[in-house]
């Protein structure tokens, strides 16, 4: 006997889903109303051409679709607000063109005379740019223009046999 009713239980169940799940499908020729914004999906321009601003269209199974859309005017246009600012930054761009990049440092100290021999020799023996600066007391060598890390590991491995206290540092590279 429980099982029977266990049975009924669990059938009876089964009906009652299955009831709800039952998809709403429109008779063939009825009129069915849907009323969404559209704008959010199309800009006005496509939904005016495409006809669906307040118009009926005709689905593929022959009912007709009464369409009743709100369209909204933009306000405010974000392409223009894009432009200008895009404009500045390339504007900023052309007066400061510098890019990520590396240099090694062959000689940081307080001696002009050591400085300007590791300038000689680096220009004499190597084919890297060269820069000395000057920040009182200290003198900094620094050499190339590199891209990449690759390139920057490529040049310290050739300049670390002849400058044992030469680092890699990462810089801004002008253009």
């Amino acid at each position: 006997m429980n099982c029977s009713k266990g049975l009924k239980l669990v059938l009876l169940s089964s009906v009652l889903f299955a009831a709800a799940c039952k998809v709403f499908q429109p008779k063939q020729n009825e009129t069915v109303t849907i009323q969404e914004d559209l704008s959010k999906y199309l800009s006005l321009e496509d939904a005016i051409s495409d006809d669906l601003v307040n118009g009926d269209k005709i689905d593929s199974e022959g009912r007709t679709i009464k369409v009743e859309s709100v369209a909204i005017q933009p306000t405010y246009s974000s392409n223009k607000e894009a432009n200008k600012r895009l404009e500045g930054i390339a504007r900023k761009n052309k007066r400061d063109s510098r890019v990520k990049g590396y240099r090694v440092q062959i000689y940081s100290g307080t001696s002009r005379a050591l400085a300007d021999t590791a300038v000689a020799y680096t220009q004499r023996d190597f084919e890297y740019k060269v820069y000395l600066n000057y920040r009182p007391p200290h003198y900094d060598v620094k050499v190339g223009n590199f891209f990449s890390k690759l390139e920057v590991y490529q040049a310290y491995a050739n300049l670390k046999n002849k400058f044992p206290r030469s680092i890699i540092l990462e810089t801004s590279i002008r253009m």
